[in-house]
């Protein structure tokens, strides 16, 4: 099973996904692969990341839940964004067994959560723009991908609900029960 988490910088994918190894490995006995090396090489060189991301869980055991930070739709949106041409379409992702994630948060806490960060390689303002066209493609495509949901992430309560959401997705497609 893939679960994929993408947003914008600043929305949490990382901290939701920390979170989420820590808990999948305490409650739900099943192998565990966490996939990071999206989140800055989008910047460079997109498609050549998911690439060799895609290799590296396609062909690997495939009885695990993988959690992978930015995937095909960070793609398209970085893409766009940008102003690149690529020649990802939802067409790579459709039919497939992944759970996409959109994280997505409030204009304050993402200025907050800004000032306290010094690795973003955009502006507030670009980070707001990433933000909102992440809630747009969802909201343009929802119809199109079964298995894709839009989650705010703003303070530790909303956490908490996603981390629970993604951790009952998991037992329902697996069909375990939490121990």
């Amino acid at each position: 099973m893939i679960i994929v988490i993408e947003g914008a910088d600043l929305v949490g994918k990382t901290t939701v996904i920390n979170r989420l190894a820590s808990e999948i490995q305490k409650s739900i006995p099943l192998k565990l692969e966490v996939v990071i090396d999206l989140d800055r090489t989008c910047l460079a060189d997109i498609e050549k990341a998911i690439n060799l991301t895609a290799y590296s869980i396609m062909s690997k055991d495939e009885d695990k839940v993988w959690l992978v930070d930015r995937f095909i739709i960070s793609a398209l949106v970085y893409s766009e964004f940008l102003g690149r041409k690529t020649k990802l379409t939802l067409k790579d992702i459709q039919d497939r067994d992944y759970s996409i994630i959109i994280l997505g948060a409030n204009d304050p806490i993402l200025e907050e959560r800004y000032l306290e960060r010094s690795d973003i390689h955009f502006s507030i303002e670009q980070i707001k723009k990433l933000n909102n066209l992440f809630f747009t493609f969802f909201i343009k495509n929802q119809f199109n991908l079964n298995n894709m949901y839009y989650l705010k992430n703003n303070n530790q309560i909303q956490l908490g609900i996603i981390i629970d959401f993604v951790k009952n997705l998991i037992v329902y497609k697996n069909g375990n029960r939490k121990e």
